[in-house]
């Protein structure tokens, strides 16, 4: 264990080492402890050598004259102990004798190794994707670039057509039958759409119906099996008031027939054998009593609380039933209100075939066909677009029969049925 080549072992103890294992010159535990003869100290090998090639006197007792000789004991002491790692600053958390400190060392160099081989690879492949990175950021840059270019020239191509579309001539003429009709589709079609929404509706509450359904089942089941335990309690409270009453009446027989031998035959009942069995049969009396009656007064409190149980469940069940009844009958309203709705659309639809028919007839020149043009191009056309909203007649609630204007939205419209239905 050479670690130098003068002093003794320069490592970091876990506990001061004693005076007789530490050296007086380099004050560290002595590497190949010598005795010195003159005053019985141990030093290193290394520090003793180099006073006695100066010629020096002992170094602790200052003699003339004294010899060295190797203390094996001494470097027994020396070499068990208890010692850190040197790379304990750098996370090495090892802790042994001094002997095996050189052998730990050659591992923990190895690891540390292993540690900066991975450390290294770790930071290659970082710079690996920090590349591919930089270059993917690159290649969007140019992306971005192509982008911006293409949105120029669509942006030219763009102001060129609507150049273009407005030195066209506008085609606005339309005949006042076709506005008609495509006024009256459009009404058709909003009409669609809030028979839709109420189809809708009405499945919601089918569902909520169904699930509410369900509830009331199991409620009612819950109170079908208290009941059931109600009847069981009740039959046994009337078992045990009978066996009360037969223990009652034979006690009683029993302490008659006592009362009638004391009175025929007093001379044989001198003692207090009679007045002692007639105690007994009183107190034994007394305890079967109080604790039937105990019995009871138990049975009678779970039948309360039984009770109690049932009546909030019925105020639940009867609640639940009359929700079901009013989404039934909304229900029922709703399915008329849509009959009524597809006998009018049917109406609406043979009217259409009909002015059609009777359009097809006047039509004579092409330009009276309905030509409806929208160009979002140009902002200084001003022409309306025909909305579904503008209805020429008032309309009617299929819910409360009330009619709304002609201004009125479809949107007010449909807010007016959602309260009906929620």
């Amino acid at each position: 264990m050479d670690w130098g080549q003068d002093g003794g072992y320069d490592c970091e103890l876990i506990e001061d080492p004693p005076d007789e294992l530490t050296c007086p010159i380099c004050l560290l535990p002595p590497k190949s402890p010598h005795l010195i003869t003159c005053c019985g100290r141990k030093l290193c090998h290394s520090c003793i050598y180099r006073v006695q090639q100066a010629g020096g006197p002992c170094p602790c007792c200052k003699g003339e004259e004294y010899y060295t000789v190797l203390d094996k004991m001494v470097e027994r002491q020396v070499l068990g102990l208890k010692v850190y790692c040197k790379y304990k600053s750098k996370g090495c958390p090892w802790t042994g004798e001094l002997r095996d400190l050189e052998g730990h060392l050659k591992l923990c160099f190895e690891t540390a190794l292993n540690r900066n081989k991975e450390l290294l690879s770790a930071i290659q492949k970082m710079q690996g994707l920090l590349s591919n990175k930089i270059d993917k950021e690159k290649e969007m840059e140019r992306a971005i670039k192509t982008l911006k270019d293409e949105n120029e020239q669509l942006k030219e191509q763009l102001h060129q057509l609507n150049k273009q579309s407005s030195q066209l001539p506008k085609h606005t003429t339309t005949s006042k039958a076709q506005e008609s009709k495509a006024n009256e589709l459009e009404k058709e079609l909003e009409e669609l759409k809030f028979k839709l929404h109420v189809d809708k509706r009405i499945a919601d509450k089918n569902e909520t119906i169904d699930r509410l359904r369900d509830e009331i089942d199991s409620l009612n089941k819950k109170i079908s099996s208290m009941e059931t335990e109600l009847k069981e309690n009740q039959d046994r409270l009337s078992n045990d008031k009978e066996a009360m009453k037969r223990t009652i009446e034979m006690l009683t027989e029993e302490n008659r027939k006592l009362k009638r031998q004391s009175t025929q035959s007093p001379h044989q009942y001198t003692t207090t054998a009679p007045d002692t069995a007639l105690e007994e049969l009183q107190c034994k009396h007394d305890r079967r009593i109080a604790e039937k009656n105990e019995i009871i007064d138990s049975l009678n409190e779970e039948i309360k609380r039984q009770k109690e149980k049932i009546y909030p469940l019925k105020r639940e069940i009867s609640e639940l039933e009359d929700k079901v009844m009013k989404l039934t009958q909304d229900a029922r309203a709703m399915t008329r209100n849509i009959e009524t709705l597809n006998e009018e659309n049917k109406k609406l639809e043979s009217e259409l075939k009909q002015k059609a028919t009777q359009s097809t007839t006047t039509e004579s020149t092409p330009s009276d066909t309905y030509a409806y043009t929208y160009s979002p191009s140009s902002p200084d056309d001003n022409t309306e677009i025909p909305s579904a909203s503008n209805y020429e007649e008032t309309r009617q609630c299929p819910m409360c029969n009330k009619t709304f204007p002609p201004a009125t939205s479809q949107r007010n419209f449909e807010l007016h049925v959602d309260t009906h239905l929620y």
